[in-house]
């Protein structure tokens, strides 16, 4: 059975802007993940959200172009307005929840 792997926004972006921290070339570790699932030919998952994320950091032209390079090894999994809206609220709630856990967040101004 042929592996598959979701690989998160952040590591395309790495990949996209070949981006460094100090103690590391982000892009480099994020090219050689990509290299490696290349050559042992696993999928990996992409969808409409992943490409409407990169789109904030490149054209889509670009974006395109990268995933060409990968196009034997993707597998573009759908996602209905359902879900995408479901998701959403999710993060908006966290967020929500988040804020109310943040020390001094009861205190009177």
């Amino acid at each position: 059975m042929q592996e598959k792997y979701c690989i998160d926004a952040a590591i395309w972006i790495d990949f996209l802007k070949n981006r460094k921290d100090p103690f590391t070339n982000l892009g480099e570790c994020a090219f050689r993940l990509l290299s490696y699932l290349l050559s042992s030919n696993g999928k990996i998952i992409v969808s409409d959200v992943l490409f409407r994320e990169l789109s904030k950091y490149r054209t889509l032209e670009e974006i395109r172009g990268v995933f060409l390079l990968f196009s034997k090894n993707l597998e573009k999994v759908p996602f209905s307005e359902k879900q995408v809206t479901e998701a959403e609220l999710l993060a908006k709630n966290k967020k929500r929840a988040k804020r109310r856990r943040t020390p001094g967040s009861n205190c009177k101004r």
